[in-house]
């Protein structure tokens, strides 16, 4: 006769409370003020800084306004406690946030300062000059033109001279002598050379820009 199996009785299940932390809404508002203001102030000290290092590069150089950056973020925690922010108690990762922000501002006001509108340190670019004799583009070897001089044909010299401002004036140096160059359009200025067989033309291309900043050309040669 099979023996009956004992039913073991099931315990009953353990009922688990979800009790939630006390919010402490006063402390919460706190932080968030605190946090808000130093990340304010961290903007306003980033572009003010920005701004000054821009007067250093002009009446120092480049050295200044960057040395100025490496102790402005260096010192910022410093700055701050100076001012009277509470950033100790301020979490790790906003406070890395803030010195983030400072750093980006602080070169985007920088750059800012030191492009145009507001100012121009860039040089004009001069690009490799063209040679045409008689409608033909004479090949430019190294930095010599080969022309065999038919006739009182003058040579076209072009070239391509850009800038992040405005460019002022353009001119060619021959031989010594100096001669504005002619705009053209796209960027281009133009000047017709004299030629006469049996002679070499060394020339230069100097331009500069409504900033001041100028750029001399590589010494070219037109060899008849």
């Amino acid at each position: 006769m099979a023996k009956k199996k004992r039913r073991t009785p099931k315990k009953e299940e353990e009922e688990y409370e979800f009790i939630p932390p006390e919010f402490d809404e006063e402390e919460f508002l706190i932080n968030d003020i605190r946090t808000t203001k130093v990340a304010a102030v961290t903007s306003l000290l980033a572009v003010i800084l920005g701004v000054f290092a821009f007067f250093l590069t002009e009446f120092v150089g480049v050295y200044g306004g960057l040395l100025l950056f490496l102790v402005s973020i260096g010192a910022l925690g410093t700055i701050l406690r100076l001012l009277r922010l509470d950033v100790d108690n301020i979490e790790r990762k906003s406070m890395l946030g803030n010195y983030i922000m400072f750093f980006m501002l602080f070169l985007a006001v920088w750059i800012i300062c030191m492009n145009p509108p507001v100012s121009d340190h860039v040089s004009p670019e001069i690009s490799k000059p063209t040679l045409l004799y008689d409608g033909n583009e004479v090949e430019l070897l190294g930095d010599t033109f080969t022309v065999q001089v038919s006739g009182d044909l003058g040579g076209v010299i072009n070239v391509v001279v850009t800038d992040n401002g405005k460019i002022d004036n353009v001119i060619i140096k021959v031989s010594e002598e100096e001669y504005p160059m002619e705009y053209v359009g796209n960027n281009t200025y133009s000047y017709t050379l004299s030629l006469s067989p049996n002679n070499t033309y060394p020339f230069t291309i100097y331009a500069e820009d409504t900033a001041g900043n100028n750029k001399i050309s590589l010494l070219y040669r037109v060899v008849t």
